[in-house]
């Protein structure tokens, strides 16, 4: 009878146990569903803010992910960077608070890719988990898709949605940041999906995970629609990351079996479908196909290669975080009011801690292909499309945003989780 009870006890223990992770998993969701609230504000709070806040809380755990190298890497990163803004804090034209909540991003990555990685990837969790990341990624597609035709055709009698948006660069309801200009041709305007976010590429950003994870998962209604949500950005950037993501990933699993029909055949399949899309395009005044035909006729980020000095100063060393972002607005505005992007996680990061620091950016945001190298000798469906994301990420790292993203921190997790679990079955 005591065996029994005992058994029955910790089948008790664990079923509570299993439901604190479920709505553990719940409350990550809920932060996940206010990330997405982009272009809102709780009373004078980013709900953004509040939503990466929930996720972090949620994402404590004792434990250490199984790569203590990577985990190590990112704590050296954030002390290197401690030390650096702290000697050169008379220098730099930061505030204090812009800088605390670039430090508190780094925490939030470290601590939500620690939780993810240390997982089971197998486990039940993990999967509600996926499959609500795409739910989320969906719903909020839907909306940039039924915005993005409401816009065109100007029905903005019914659109509540932007009429709600009161967080500073959202214009209140005014659709003046939903119309764009082609670089090379002021007078025509065309509209670009921006869903509830303050730009289409911050919208593309936190579609790409979902996007991949639709197509892991055979959800290809979700995927249909999350991929028509992402063309409808017309982001050139996204653009060329997932062309990157697509093919580099093939090539880092597959290695030294390139010549082969599995790599021709999708290679000439790939480059086919690229000549139709030049060839078709003009037909059918494809704005890509605009775009690119005046791809070098593109200088709106001229300003930051030839400002490379002014940007990363003491180079060697480092000058301190946010420094690099208020002296590219003191040179060029005369005013350290607003800083200036650069559109570059690399850059910002050397600009900050120096040439150490950026060589453990680089580490970070290359680890995955790295130990893809080292650990896979064969390719893998499931293998392919958790690492997709995550060279997509590589290029707009370079391309686009100049800091960690969460949803970076999730896709690697899972990859970590996965490669964990498949080191253990070997």
């Amino acid at each position: 009878m005591n065996i029994i009870n005992k058994k029955r006890l910790l089948n008790i223990k664990l079923f509570f146990l299993e439901k604190k992770k479920n709505i553990r998993t719940i409350f990550f969701l809920v932060g996940i569903f206010c990330i997405y609230c982009d272009s809102y504000n709780f009373f004078s709070i980013p709900i953004p803010w509040l939503g990466i806040l929930f996720c972090t809380l949620t994402c404590f755990s004792t434990q250490l992910m199984p790569f203590p190298k990577l985990f190590y890497s990112i704590i050296l990163l954030i002390f290197i960077l401690i030390i650096v803004t702290y000697i050169k804090f008379e220098y730099n034209n930061a505030p204090l608070n812009f800088i605390a909540i670039r430090f508190f991003n780094f925490l939030a990555f470290l601590i939500i890719l620690n939780y993810f990685a240390s997982q089971n990837y197998q486990n039940k969790n993990f999967l509600y988990l996926e499959k609500n990341l795409v739910n989320i990624g969906l719903f909020f597609s839907s909306i940039a898709i039924l915005l993005f035709f409401i816009q065109m055709f100007n029905l903005q009698g019914i659109n509540f949605i932007d009429l709600l948006r009161n967080r500073l660069t959202t214009g209140g309801g005014e659709i003046y940041t939903l119309k764009y200009n082609y670089n090379f041709d002021d007078q025509y305007v065309y509209y670009r999906a921006i869903g509830t976010f303050r730009e289409p590429s911050l919208l593309v950003n936190a579609l790409i995970l979902p996007f991949f994870l639709s197509i892991k998962n055979n959800r290809f209604f979700s995927t249909v629609v999350i991929g028509l949500s992402i063309y409808l950005t017309y982001s050139l950037a996204m653009f060329f990351a997932i062309c990157f993501g697509l093919v580099s990933s093939f090539i880092v699993i597959y290695k030294k079996k390139l010549i082969s029909k599995n790599f021709i055949l999708p290679l000439f399949f790939l480059i086919f479908l690229i000549f139709i899309f030049f060839k078709l395009g003009p037909e059918f005044s494809n704005i890509y196909i605009e775009r690119l035909a005046h791809l070098s006729q593109n200088d709106s980020r001229d300003y930051i290669y030839k400002n490379l000095e002014i940007i990363l100063g003491d180079y060697w060393f480092g000058n301190g975080v946010g420094y690099g972002f208020f002296r590219l607005a003191e040179h060029i505005l005369g005013s350290i009011e607003v800083p200036v992007s650069f559109l570059s996680l690399p850059l910002n990061i050397w600009s900050s801690g120096g040439v150490l620091s950026l060589i453990i950016i680089l580490y970070l945001i290359l680890s995955h292909n790295i130990l893809t190298l080292m650990n896979f000798k064969s390719f893998n469906r499931n293998l392919y499309f958790l690492i997709v994301p995550l060279n997509v990420f590589l290029i707009l790292y370079f391309s686009s945003f100049e800091e960690l993203h969460i949803w970076h921190a999730i896709a690697l997790g899972m990859y970590l989780s996965y490669l964990s679990n498949f080191k253990q079955k070997n």
